[in-house]
């Protein structure tokens, strides 16, 4: 009779996961409690983060930024090397995680490994936050500092009061 009040606990905790790996995995949102990023209202910045095998920038980047051919190629470099780093990163997040997922569902979790899984995490969540400042300092160099101060603006978007109020 004992193990039957274990066996319901193993459950509500494997279900309170798994809904909290979906409502993760559907908003975004990180492990950390971080909102996403909103969704760009420039159509040229959402093709500059656009899938490694689609063009990195848009005409209209392009023409907002005034960039150069050589500064369009160099931008592209910097955009792919890092949509590359970031999806390593990202799925060895996600297999991290799952690695979590797993350890609970055992009827006594082992909290040594659960340690090392969330030390793990939190590399690979410091990785990915290095790989974006990287790809900033990177972009920062090729830019001129009108050009830069154009991309933050397009970043922030219209009405966000420099970022401090985001839309949701």
């Amino acid at each position: 009779m004992r193990r039957t009040p274990v066996v319901l606990i193993a459950l509500v905790a494997a279900t309170v996961i798994g809904a909290t790996a979906v409502l993760f995995a559907r908003t975004g949102a990180s492990a950390q409690g971080a909102w996403p990023e909103p969704p760009t209202a420039d159509p040229g910045l959402a093709a500059a983060a656009a899938p490694a095998d689609q063009p990195a920038q848009s005409p209209d980047l392009r023409r907002r930024l005034n960039l150069t051919d050589e500064q369009v190629k160099r931008v592209e470099q910097i955009m792919a090397t890092y949509r590359l780093r970031a999806e390593r990163l990202r799925i060895d997040r996600a297999r991290a995680r799952l690695d979590a997922r797993e350890t609970f569902l055992q009827t006594t979790p082992d909290r040594a490994r659960l340690a090392a899984i969330a030390r793990r995490i939190g590399d690979l969540d410091a990785q990915l936050t290095q790989a974006r400042f990287d790809m900033l300092a990177d972009l920062r160099q090729v830019l001129t500092p009108e050009q830069w101060g154009r991309m933050q603006m397009i970043r922030r978007g219209p009405g966000s009061l420099g970022g401090v109020f985001r839309r949701r």
